[in-house]
């Protein structure tokens, strides 16, 4: 009999495993995405003590998007990443999933990366983003966002904009929101 390891089932070392937080994640081709990550402090000393600092954040990763192994979802080796544009003070606020595309939503803007083949590859980017995750949405025919410019769908060939001539978009859109805290229930 073959002797069966971590590494030979997994594709991974167990050691190569780190623990994650994140803002917004998505399930795509048998893989799980997350965005806007934090690595957190889960190695143990020589002798298999948590170090002092165990569990706190180690590193941040604002605009980085995190890949699982293929059917193991909550697992995102430490080199499983796809970097698509870094360190442009941008963060990822958003993840969605269309056809063999992936769209990661930035605040100011929008990248649009195939993946088929096992590849990722940039193939659009719009200069224009969202602000919170609630502002995409998956529809049958695309991705739907809003942000102070309209509404607008895309369908992985090109980009529609629904609202131009339906909607006016400024008395819908609030740059602050306020809370009356009187009404909030401990």
């Amino acid at each position: 009999h073959p002797l069966l390891t971590f590494y030979s089932s997994h594709g991974f070392a167990h050691d190569g495993l780190d623990k994650y937080r994140f803002k917004t994640a998505r399930v795509h081709k048998r893989r799980s995405y997350i965005g806007n990550t934090v690595k957190i402090k889960t190695k143990l000393d020589d002798d298999g003590l948590p170090y002092d600092n165990w569990g706190r954040i180690y590193e941040t990763y604002a605009d980085r998007m995190q890949m699982s192994a293929v059917r193991i979802y909550d697992n995102f080796p430490e080199d499983s990443h796809v970097d698509i544009i870094t360190n442009d003070g941008d963060e990822i606020v958003a993840i969605e999933r269309f056809g063999d595309f992936i769209f990661q939503f930035k605040t100011n803007k929008i990248y649009i990366i195939a993946t088929g083949g096992g590849v990722h590859a940039l193939v659009d980017t719009l200069n224009m983003g969202i602000r919170h995750d609630t502002c995409c949405c998956l529809t049958p025919h695309g991705v739907c966002f809003f942000n102070k410019k309209g509404v607008y769908l895309h369908t992985g060939e090109g980009l529609a904009n629904i609202s131009k001539a339906n909607l006016d978009i400024s008395k819908f859109w609030y740059d602050e929101l306020y809370y009356d805290t009187d009404y909030l229930i401990p």
